[in-house]
Order: C-alpha cells, then structure tokens, then sequence
C-alpha cells in the first residue's frame, strides 16, 4: 500500500470511521455436495470376496463403479487397488468411504478425490 493509504486507515481507525473489509453480503447458498467422478484409492491387505464385498458397499451407498484397477500383487499384507466411479454425489462417496473402512481388509479410510 501506499504511504497516502497507511495514513487514511491510520486516520479512520483514530476517528473510528472502518467499514467491515469484505462489506460483501449475499444470500448464496453453496452445495458442497457436488456431482463429479472419483478416484478412490484403497489400502488393504490380501483376501477372498474384496472386491465383492467393496461393489456391495457402492450399491449400498449408491456409488456407480465405472472401473477397478489391481495390479498384480506383491506384498500380500499391504497392496493398494483403485476404484473409478460414474458421476456421483460427494456424500455417497463419503458414505462408501466410511464402509469400506470398517471392513476387515481395509488399512484405514479410503483416498478419495473428484476426477476433474
């Protein structure tokens, strides 16, 4: 700022003249729970009916999976596969997120990041 503008704040805070710095008031409402599709990387360890039991916790989110990516596995105890997903509610991939991280496969909660 200029030397002109430091002493017209200074000024106006001695007389008590400030106006609010973002005067900007709207009644826009903003949905955070946009659509998009989703990444989702999942941690876990090796086991029979994974993949199963990660479709039935789309379905029951309402998650439509577009693809899944496995590659070939190497470390049994630690691996990670990747879901891809139709166009989505942020709240349900949420929802999916959270029941997949109670599965007793999973090595904590989900990545999951829109795919822009």
């Amino acid at each position: 700022p200029t030397a002109n503008s430091v002493l017209n704040d200074l000024v106006r805070l001695s007389l008590g003249t400030t106006s609010a710095p973002f005067p900007l008031e709207s009644d826009l409402v903003l949905n955070n729970d946009y659509l998009a599709r989703f990444y989702i990387r999942i941690k876990c360890s090796d086991g029979l009916g994974i993949i199963r039991l990660v479709g039935e916790a789309a379905e029951s989110s309402g998650v439509s999976i577009h693809a899944i990516l496995q590659n070939p596995i190497e470390n049994h105890l630690n691996l990670d596969f990747v879901v891809t997903t139709e166009q989505v509610k942020l709240s349900q991939v949420q929802r999916f997120a959270e029941l997949v991280e109670k599965m007793p496969f999973a090595k904590g909660a989900p990545l999951f990041l829109p795919i822009l």
